[in-house]
């Protein structure tokens, strides 16, 4: 096992060297941030206080936010139209301006215009680095060769990732090597002192090392599998990212809280109380998948120029069954633990030959 453990981890930090040559290369998706027209005490002066009748309706679509090109076969919003109605009828004279107010008044119970800004970046390649950064650094730990050497190897595959991606791209990969540096502190000041040793010598109150790394991994790997989704489809404000990627992380996080429901909650006096959290814990993995998939349905769009356009759903979907395998009348399964790192690691190497097909075809 500790052989195993070790082959993996040296693959996956392979593969997180191999998308660092990548970088520089790397397109960007762009995150944007809406803001919801509220301007409202311009435009009522617009209206009180005409100075040019001529180009009055320009200047009242340009105070609603309407005045401006819209995509191809895309309608004006109807607050915009209403404005408009209001404008044109004021500029023509058929009605007062006190009228025309009370008409741009009425058009409050309308859907209005947004402003949408460029607010930030993704790297395509830097989450699947990450997600390779996580696997070989949690199979590492797991292989329990001595906690020097992992600490210590830890930390140089860390510095070896993050410098590069933060001289290739600081300003959008600053703080993904933030995140890199919190996985290892993790890694070596909450995990390894309370882990048990990995050839069954375990001690009271230590966690079983292999599903713990396991479970550790899939709580920092499960939101990247979420943002993913939204980047490559119809979902790139900041905003709708951020709540995407946050049930992401409860996905994940779920998952680990039924592990942590296994091992805390032991002997027969606990036994019932065990069941009961671990199905209140799935149920919740439950409504987090049931969200992610009516939140991909709405936004899914098909003519999207990367293979990780349907793949990221499907590797969504890979990481959602991982968790939802957690049901407490599966964990008396012997080959439970086996089954859902065989899910994780086809997800994985999925992710990397998706991410190198599209940067070859670009």
């Amino acid at each position: 096992m500790k052989a195993l453990a070790l082959a993996g981890s040296a693959f996956f930090a392979a593969l997180a060297l191999v998308m660092v040559g990548f970088s520089w290369r790397s397109p960007t998706l762009t995150l944007t941030l809406r803001r919801q027209f509220d301007d409202w005490q311009r435009l009522l002066d617009l209206f009180k206080n005409v100075t040019d009748s001529d180009a009055f309706v320009s200047s009242a679509l340009d105070g609603a936010w309407c005045n401006y090109t819209l995509p191809p076969q895309s309608p004006p919003a109807p607050f915009c139209r209403c404005v408009r109605r209001a404008a044109v009828s004021f500029a023509n004279a058929s009605i007062t301006s006190d009228a025309s107010v009370t008409r741009l008044v009425s058009c409050m119970s309308s859907r209005t215009s947004w402003r949408v800004r460029e607010f930030w970046a993704v790297r395509y390649t830097t989450p699947a680095l990450y997600v390779f950064f996580v696997a070989s650094t949690f199979l590492l730990v797991q292989s329990d060769v001595g906690p020097t050497y992992i600490t210590v190897s830890l930390w140089t595959l860390a510095a070896a990732l993050v410098v590069p991606i933060s001289l290739a791209d600081y300003y959008h990969n600053g703080y993904w090597g933030f995140t890199f540096l919190v996985v290892v502190i993790v890694e070596t000041l909450v995990l390894l002192p309370g882990m048990s040793s990995s050839s069954g010598d375990e001690k009271p109150g230590t966690l079983k090392r292999t599903p713990s790394c396991f479970w550790w991994a899939e709580y920092f790997s499960a939101p990247v599998f979420a943002l993913y989704v939204p980047l490559m489809h119809c979902g790139r404000d900041f905003v709708y990212v951020s709540v995407f990627t946050m049930v992401g992380t409860a996905i994940g996080g779920l998952g680990l809280r039924s592990f942590w429901c296994a091992e805390v909650y032991r002997g027969e006096i606990r036994n019932q109380f065990q069941t009961v959290m671990q199905r209140i814990v799935w149920l919740g993995v439950l409504a987090a998948s049931a969200t992610l998939s009516a939140f991909t349905a709405i936004y899914y769009h098909s003519d999207v120029p990367y293979a990780m356009g349907p793949s990221s759903v499907a590797m969504l979907a890979l990481t959602m069954a991982v968790s939802l395998l957690q049901w407490p009348g599966n964990q008396e399964y012997p080959h439970l633990l086996l089954v859902q790192t065989i899910l994780a690691g086809v997800r994985n190497v999925l992710l990397f030959c998706v991410v190198i097909y599209d940067l070859w075809a670009h």
